[in-house]
Order: structure tokens, then C-alpha cells, then sequence
């Protein structure tokens, strides 16, 4: 997993976006009742305390939840994505739902 910087650009058809932060402005978003493309999750602090924060796959150039490489969005506000609350983050992990996704844990008991 590696992160981006949310201005950092990608070679791209016009039409499509050009920088983590304009594949995540795509996705939709009405409100925490109606999330979209956002899914709601709960972070762990080692402090103890936790956060709601909202996840989505972005597609950004090969990038993509179907694609051999994802570009993950995560944030505490997925309408205003604030730059120290947003995280893009890009992983050769596929996408659970995929059909050729691995078993959650693939470690054995020792």
C-alpha cells in the first residue's frame, strides 16, 4: 500500500480524472443516510478512542476496484475531502467482492 498526494497526476484521457483528489470528487455522496459510492468505517486509535470515517475505490488511471491496482479513498468528510482528514491510498489488494480476491486470512494457526 502506498499513499498520494491528493494533487499528484496521472496520464489520462481528458474526460477522466487526472489527480486522486478529482477521482474522488466522482464519486457520489448525498449524506450519511444516502452514502453512494461510500462506505461507512470505524478507525482504531492506539490511544483507544475510534472515529467514523467513509471509504471508497476511486478509478484513476489503470486504477481501479476491478483493476490489478485500487486507489482507495478515505476520510472523515467525503463532501469536502479536508487535505488533513483524507487519505489516498493505492493497493495491488483486490477488491473483496472480486471473484479473484483471496480468503480474508490466509494465515495458519502455528
Amino acid at each position: 500500500m502506498v499513499a498520494l498526494k491528493p494533487r499528484s497526476g496521472v496520464w489520462a484521457p481528458v474526460h477522466q480524472p487526472h489527480t486522486p483528489i478529482e477521482a474522488a470528487r466522482v464519486l457520489t455522496w448525498k449524506n450519511a443516510g444516502h452514502p453512494g459510492d461510500w462506505t461507512l468505517v470505524e478507525r482504531h486509535f492506539r490511544d483507544g478512542h475510534t472515529e467514523t470515517w467513509w471509504v471508497a475505490d476511486a478509478r484513476l488511471g489503470g486504477c481501479g476496484p476491478d483493476a490489478p491496482c485500487r486507489l482507495i479513498v478515505a476520510t472523515t468528510d467525503p463532501a469536502r475531502l479536508p487535505e488533513k482528514a483524507t487519505w489516498y491510498l493505492v493497493t495491488n489488494l483486490p477488491h473483496p467482492d472480486a471473484p479473484h480476491a483471496p480468503p480474508a486470512c490466509t494465515r495458519r494457526p502455528t
